[in-house]
């Protein structure tokens, strides 16, 4: 699941960014959005290409795994 942030959302409301995406809720005006994949190279893209208006809720592994690529960038 990702938490986008309202100042995106339209962007998720309107189109569909993966087949697998589904608007499950909202908090706050940020959409809680679900995503099926079967690897995590489908996700990275578009959780890099949104940040930082998109949050990875879970799994933690692909949490942690953007936040490596984070630093490792950082550098």
């Amino acid at each position: 699941m990702r938490r986008v942030a309202k100042v995106v959302s339209r962007h998720f409301r309107v189109k569909q960014h993966l087949k697998s995406q589904n608007i499950i809720g909202e908090i706050d005006g940020d959409l809680i959005v679900e995503f099926t994949i079967n690897d995590d190279m489908e996700i990275l893209p578009l959780v890099q290409m949104w940040m930082p208006h998109l949050k990875i809720i879970e799994p933690q592994r692909l949490h942690e795994r953007v936040l490596a690529n984070i630093e490792k960038y950082h550098i």
